[in-house]
């Protein structure tokens, strides 16, 4: 007995030290699917100096309002080929939620995780306007003007974007006009909140933007990506071989690509089963929008039907698809946590192992790696549990050829024994 403790003191003691000599760069993505731009990011971090990478990836829903394209576990495997070392889930609660509240559930994981490095894509690539951006939008001076604007009937986006334009010249000026600038914004304002030690790098994109709808030197947007996958057009010099291979896996398996059309109907009944009170339970309501939901739901015939009944200046397509899928799934603002309660493992190689055994030395999060070890978990992270459990669920109706419950439980975590170069 005195022998087996020691040599389990000895591992733990090896184990603390290679911790302590990594370098942990850590990325928040949905890889819908994972595609070359995603690829040029991973070697930035590597540039960077980090020894090991991890990804914070959403699971089957992404915040688009739609089901993932391919599902987590298929995009896990085809994350760690393409040479990240661990993925954990983002659950859905976070992955459904506007940019603020996604980025900060996503990177509090990377924190827990002991990711010291967070590298992400921006348009401007200077993580320190970034920074200093975000705390800006943090000041209170700022968040009560905002605030007052949005009384003008204005959306969120314009009010703080009228504020920012009176107080901010020069680099700063148009800085929250692109997307991926803005939700660095997010990041940077989510490790200020969080208190963390981390430190944002930002490489500048290249290639085309997140919606473009044809490639520029040689790389697609993931929109024109998902576009092309399920028209069955030519996609394929686009993604690696490695992804592409899973690609194709899927569709043979008739797995992908999921759709939110096959759901439709099964939306719709959801909203119009749905009172105003209900629709105020949503997660990101406010100023009455739930009537609007309500009265769009009893009249609408089809999902673009109610999209285009809800939308307005105020209120973003984006928003709205998060709140019918939120509608759908039974997703409530009502949370019992304001972070995730715990890391979900969903694929790794020998790097990220090694990274795990550090992680749980550290001991900030439950760790899972197998579905029987929710057991474990307190009631109320159990309860967010079993939400996830229920969203993959219904996400198994999205695919080409419908699955049963329960796959997720049964489905083990991704182990690539190599390194990917």
């Amino acid at each position: 007995m005195i022998i087996c403790s020691y040599y389990i003191i000895i591992q733990k003691y090896n184990d603390f030290k290679e911790f302590r000599e990594m370098l942990i760069a850590g990325i928040v993505a949905e890889y819908n699917p994972f595609h070359k731009g995603h690829g040029a990011l991973l070697q930035y971090c590597r540039e960077c100096g980090a020894s090991h990478v991890v990804a914070v990836m959403s699971g089957n829903f992404v915040q688009r309002g739609e089901p993932a394209l391919l599902s987590k576990h298929a995009r896990a495997e085809m994350a760690v080929r393409n040479g990240v070392d661990l993925v954990i889930e983002l659950p859905v609660y976070w992955a459904l939620s506007g940019a603020e509240n996604f980025a900060l559930g996503a990177v509090s994981l990377l924190a827990a995780a002991g990711c010291q490095r967070l590298c992400f894509g921006s348009e401007c690539g200077d993580a320190g306007l970034l920074q200093e951006a975000a705390a800006a939008l943090l000041q209170q001076d700022f968040i009560t003007e905002t605030r007052e604007r949005l009384k003008t009937g204005l959306s969120f986006a314009a009010a703080r974007n009228q504020v920012w334009a009176e107080r901010f010249g020069g680099p700063l000026a148009g800085l929250l006009q692109a997307p991926n600038n803005i939700l660095g914004v997010e990041y940077c304002k989510a490790l200020i909140r969080l208190g963390t030690a981390m430190q944002p790098c930002s490489m500048r994109r290249a290639g085309p933007g997140h919606h473009d709808r044809a490639p520029l030197a040689g790389i697609a947007s993931g929109t024109l990506l998902r576009r092309m996958i399920t028209a069955n057009e030519n996609w394929e010099n686009y993604l690696s071989a490695e992804s592409g291979m899973i690609v194709h896996r899927e569709i043979s398996l008739l797995h992908a690509p999921a759709a939110t059309g096959r759901i439709e109907n099964a939306i719709l009944a959801a909203l119009r089963k749905m009172s105003p009170a209900g629709f105020s339970r949503l997660p990101d309501i406010s100023e009455g929008l739930e009537n609007r939901l309500y009265q769009a739901a009893q009249a609408a015939v089809s999902l673009n039907g109610f999209y285009r009944l809800v939308k307005s200046k105020r209120y973003a397509l984006s928003r709205i698809r998060r709140l019918a899928m939120c509608a759908f799934l039974g997703i409530e603002a009502q949370a019992p946590f304001t972070l995730p309660p715990y890391l979900r493992v969903l694929a790794m190689n020998p790097q990220g192992a090694a990274l795990l055994r550090a992680v749980k030395l550290r001991g900030e999060l439950p760790i899972l790696t197998r579905a029987a070890q929710a057991s474990q978990l307190s009631p109320a992270a159990r309860a967010l549990w079993l939400q996830e459990q229920q969203s993959c669920n219904l996400y198994n109706l999205c695919l080409p050829q419908p699955l049963p419950c329960g796959t997720d439980l049964t489905q083990k975590l991704f182990y690539l024994p190599k390194i990917q170069p």
